[in-house]
C-alpha cells in the first residue's frame, strides 16, 4: 500500500489542529520575501493562538506558496521532528541559495 510522504514525524502528522482554529491572516511566503521576515510574521500570528511546537509544524505549510511550498515538499521524509528543526532547514536552505546566487 502506498503511503504519502510526510516531512514530519508521526507525532506531528497525527496531531489534531485545535477546534476553532482560524486561518492566519498575513502574506504567504512565495519564495521572494525574506524567510526570516516570514518566520517572524508567522510566529507573531500563530502565537496569538498557541505556541505548541506540534501545531506550529502542522500549520507552517499553510503559510507557504508555490516556490516555498516546493522547497517544503523537497524536505527529506520524516526529517522534521520540531519547529526548531523546520526553522533550521529553512535557514540552511536560504544560506545555500545565497551562496549560489
Amino acid at each position: 500500500m502506498h503511503r504519502p510522504t510526510w516531512h514530519t514525524t508521526c507525532r506531528i502528522v497525527e496531531a489534531d489542529i485545535p477546534l476553532g482554529w482560524k486561518p492566519l491572516n498575513f502574506e504567504q511566503c512565495d519564495g521572494t520575501i525574506d524567510p526570516n521576515e516570514h518566520l517572524d510574521a508567522f510566529l507573531t500570528q500563530v502565537n496569538l493562538y498557541t505556541n505548541d511546537d506540534v501545531i506550529l509544524c502542522c500549520v507552517f505549510p499553510t503559510s507557504l506558496e508555490v516556490v516555498a511550498l516546493t522547497w517544503y515538499g523537497g524536505l527529506t521524509p520524516r526529517s522534521i521532528d520540531s519547529f526548531y528543526t523546520l526553522v533550521n532547514a529553512s535557514v540552511r536552505s536560504t544560506q545555500l541559495a545565497d551562496l549560489t546566487t
